[in-house]
């Protein structure tokens, strides 16, 4: 089996990852959880006209990788970005995202994990 990015998986229709902001990553013995201010695209059934000063239509949203096994961190460098144009601080962004059967691969400036787990659950903050 080929690996899917991220935006081919229906569970991440509508979500731009690239310009999107990692506010916290948590990994325990059986899950990820990743927090982010996410850009909608205009399919993204949430999507409105961006506000008055941002460039993106954003949501905060918590992805959860429950049953989540064999978490490895490949690099890791967790320091949070200050922001001179608002007030986030952040750890960059996702510049990969992919999935082959059951193993996840999510990278940026922050680190990069692989996993293995079921489908994520998404909640919207």
């Amino acid at each position: 089996m080929n690996k899917i990015n991220y935006d081919q998986m229906d569970i991440f229709k509508g979500f731009y990852f690239e310009d999107s902001y990692l506010l916290n990553i948590e990994c325990g013995d059986n899950f990820v959880s990743l927090n982010l201010l996410a850009v909608l695209t205009p399919t993204h059934p949430f999507y409105h006209p961006p506000l008055e000063q941002e460039h993106h239509c954003y949501k905060n949203i918590n992805i959860d990788f429950v049953n989540a096994k064999e978490i490895n961190w490949l690099r890791k460098n967790l320091k949070k970005i200050p922001s001179e144009l608002d007030e986030i601080e952040d750890y960059g962004n996702i510049d990969v995202m992919w999935k082959k059967e059951q193993k996840y691969h999510i990278e940026g400036e922050w680190g990069t994990l692989e996993f293995l787990s079921d489908t994520p659950n998404i909640q919207y903050l």
